[in-house]
């Protein structure tokens, strides 16, 4: 099922088969990685993974300053790149919009749902 876990390594059926991962793949090569990128004269935090085209899933990167009130959208994010790969994937980077400072704290997380 969606939740299920075939190899132990904490990362469900329904991420892999977002991210075009083989389900039996051991490990959690592929996941998501996040970075802190230079955009002009700040820094902020970006996101990059790679998405399985022919997925029928909803993929929403989410920012927040505190781990309790996650948001999402153009107003909180901006799309920095949508690369194809060939193989029926893409690989998407998209940014923090509040650029990182000092004192400053920002998440971001990538949300995987069925598609309706």
């Amino acid at each position: 099922g969606p939740l299920g876990d075939a190899t132990g390594a904490g990362v469900p059926n329904l991420l892999k088969y977002a991210l075009g991962i083989p389900p039996k793949r051991p490990g959690n090569s592929g996941m998501p990685v996040g970075t802190v990128a230079q955009n002009g004269a700040s820094k902020h935090l970006t996101l990059t993974y790679t998405r399985a085209l022919d997925a029928d899933v909803s993929i929403e990167v989410q920012v927040c300053g505190n781990l309790t009130t996650w948001v999402s959208g153009s107003e909180h994010t901006t799309e920095v790149s949508r690369v194809s790969n060939g193989d029926n994937t893409e690989t998407v980077t998209i940014r923090d919009n509040t650029p990182v400072a000092n004192g400053i704290r920002r998440f971001m997380r990538l949300k995987v749902s069925e598609a309706p």
